[in-house]
């Protein structure tokens, strides 16, 4: 009788003691699975933190023109404008007359535009790149300052043209003589992008290699916006025109000024994904 008790008392013992240590081994799962939720939202928040509205202000705020999408870099400093999207048939018309072009040129023919407004009278006017390598009235880049709303460019609208000029162009807050004084780059970096986005792009098309959106974006960044070396002219109003690109002063930098830019395209990365208007694609309409 007494081993009877004894061994009901024993399997008592045991059973309670399993069953504690099944409670126990519970235990560590419970506590991982809430470790494991904190840490997912510790790293939710720390992304949307990372990513979210006051990191792309914080990111904004480094550099003016980030919202601008496919642009160039640029001072913070100034305010800076991708060229207008929709083409523009008057303006086209008005290219090919003042520079004497055959139709059979129009493709090979590129442009940008902005309206802008030099000298304060809430007119619009436009400064027109004019792209084309090898084509003969252009012969790399022409830019173009005309007059007239958006509606009414006509062949006299002309009132000044630059050959070979860098982008973007610049125009300051200070006016001389009632009008805004523009800074355009020394060097030549359009045409030097553009036989190079050429020439690259020749060269995938035989090799079949691809760049990435990235490796070419950071190519044209290092091409066309380094400010290492980069050399301005400064244009100033003269009561008639605007100085020419070999009278004006040379500046070394843009600290100190402010204003705003047009025409900040990536001109290569445009090449090279066709991102730009053609000679004739307004006329068509």
């Amino acid at each position: 009788m007494k081993k009877r008790v004894f061994a009901v008392l024993f399997m008592a013992v045991l059973l309670t003691s399993v069953c504690s240590g099944c409670g126990r081994k519970a235990e560590p799962d419970d506590q991982t699975a809430d470790t494991d939720e904190v840490t997912q939202e510790n790293t939710e928040d720390s992304f949307a933190e990372n990513t979210g509205t006051e990191a792309a202000m914080d990111t904004e705020n480094a550099t003016s023109q980030l919202q601008l999408g496919s642009a160039v870099e640029i001072p913070a400093s100034f305010d800076g404008q991708l060229a207008e999207t929709d083409a523009h048939g008057q303006l086209e018309m008005v290219i090919a007359e003042y520079c004497n072009l055959a139709e059979d040129d129009y493709s090979a023919v590129r442009y940008y535009y902005n309206y802008v407004d030099l000298n304060g009278d809430e007119q619009n006017e436009i400064l027109a790149l004019v792209l084309g390598q090898d084509i003969t009235g252009i012969d790399g880049n022409l830019l173009l300052w005309l007059e007239g709303e958006e509606d009414s460019v006509t062949a006299d609208a002309v009132l000044q043209a630059f050959r070979q000029v860098g982008t973007p162009v610049y125009i300051s807050n200070h006016m001389t003589n009632g009008y805004r004084d523009l800074i355009i780059p020394e060097h030549s970096d359009t045409v030097g992008a553009m036989a190079g986005a050429e020439s690259g792009a020749d060269s995938q098309a035989d090799t079949g290699e691809n760049q990435t959106p990235s490796q070419s974006d950071s190519n044209d960044a290092d091409t066309m916006t380094s400010d290492r070396g980069q050399k301005y002219r400064l244009l100033l109003w003269t009561g008639e025109k605007y100085q020419e690109l070999e009278e004006a002063a040379i500046l070394e930098s843009l600290d100190e000024l402010e204003g705003m830019a047009v025409l900040t395209n990536n001109i290569e990365s445009d090449f090279i994904n066709d991102n730009y208007h053609f000679l004739g694609e307004g006329m068509r309409n």
